[in-house]
C-alpha cells in the first residue's frame, strides 16, 4: 500500500473497513451545487491524473456542479478537478450506499471519516445528510 496524502487515505481506510463506496473533493474547486444525477454525455470529464477530457456516457449517475463537469462517476472515477491534495483545506466526503445499506452504517462511517480527518488533518466538519429522492 502506498501514501496519497492523510485525508484520502483516511477515507480509503474507511472505504475498506465498511466496505462502502467513498469520496473526497476539494470543495473550494467546485462551481456551484453539487447534483447526483444521470449524465446526458455533454457533460465534461477529466479524470484523475489526466489533463484532457475524455467521453462521457450517457445515462450514469453521476455527481456533477453547476458547470457541468462531472466530479465522480458514482465515488468510483473521480475528477482532476476537486482531488484532494496537500493544498486542499476545504474537503466534503460522499458516503455512498444503496437501498439495502443501514443508515446507521452511513452515520457511523460519516462519523469516523470526520472524527479522523479532524483529528489527522485539523480543522472543523459537520455532518450533512442531503435529501434524495
Amino acid at each position: 500500500m502506498f501514501f496519497i496524502n492523510q485525508a484520502v487515505d483516511i477515507y480509503n481506510i474507511i472505504s475498506m473497513e465498511s466496505k462502502l463506496a467513498l469520496g473526497a473533493h476539494d470543495i473550494d474547486r467546485v462551481d456551484g451545487n453539487v447534483t447526483l444525477r444521470f449524465t446526458d454525455g455533454t457533460e465534461r470529464f477529466v479524470p484523475i491524473g489526466q489533463s484532457e477530457p475524455v467521453s462521457n456516457n450517457p445515462h450514469e449517475y453521476s455527481y456533477c456542479d453547476d458547470a457541468n463537469e462531472v466530479l465522480c462517476r458514482l465515488e468510483i472515477r473521480q475528477v482532476e478537478k476537486t482531488k484532494v491534495d496537500e493544498k486542499t483545506t476545504n474537503a466534503f466526503y460522499i458516503i455512498q450506499g444503496n437501498e439495502a445499506t443501514d443508515n446507521e452504517l452511513l452515520l457511523a462511517t460519516a462519523r469516523k471519516i470526520l472524527d479522523e480527518t479532524i483529528k489527522y488533518c485539523g480543522g472543523k466538519g459537520r455532518i450533512i445528510i442531503p435529501i434524495v429522492r
